[in-house]
């Protein structure tokens, strides 16, 4: 039998891909696209770095500038999806939930866990999306009031393996009592 013949099988290599993403940055998943709804109400995608995953808790987290549009998109609509290819696998998997963000001693504690070369990218002047001159007309001034932990509390997943021989889709609901699974058609 093989890891995408069970619903068991796909959630456990699921959840094992993206805890291989926060250690290691050669994995897909390290760097899943991350959707919102933008301030117009169309959709925003862009690619964030995966720092850290609770499968217990179903948390993804992610570290950001609390300037960039997506903090003010969350703040405004906390609905999120996180997007992964494997592509050894040939598994996509589609993460949904609200995405808030982390209390002050969370931060607190990341932020001194960050290598001193990562805490320039929290504090560019202008801010990230501001309109400049050059590519480099800008500043890395690390500064803590802008860097925000970001948690995605999946409620929904969504794993489609496109393996040769024949498609799977498999769906993953968050209830309070644990996690509904069953088969989608691919």
């Amino acid at each position: 039998m093989r890891w995408d013949d069970t619903l068991e099988g796909i959630e456990t290599t699921l959840w094992d891909a993206l805890a291989r993403g926060v250690g290691d940055p050669r994995a897909a998943a390290r760097r899943p696209a991350l959707a919102t709804i933008g301030a117009d109400g169309g959709p925003e995608a862009r690619i964030v770095v995966l720092r850290g995953v609770d499968r217990a808790r179903g948390i993804c987290t992610f570290y950001t500038d609390s300037a960039s549009t997506k903090v003010s998109e969350l703040a405004a609509d906390p609905r999120a999806a996180m997007h992964i290819w494997e592509h050894g696998l040939k598994l996509q998997t589609r993460l949904r939930g609200p995405c808030t963000r982390a209390n002050d001693a969370q931060e607190d504690a990341a932020w001194a866990a960050e290598p001193d070369m990562s805490l320039g990218n929290y504090g560019v002047t202008p801010a990230p999306g501001t309109p400049i001159d050059a590519f480099d007309a800008f500043e890395r001034i690390p500064a803590r009031a802008r860097f925000a932990v970001m948690h995605l509390e999946v409620r929904q997943i969504d794993a489609v393996i496109l393996a040769d021989d024949i498609h799977r889709r498999a769906q993953y609901r968050r209830t309070d009592t644990g996690w509904e699974r069953g088969w989608l058609a691919p």
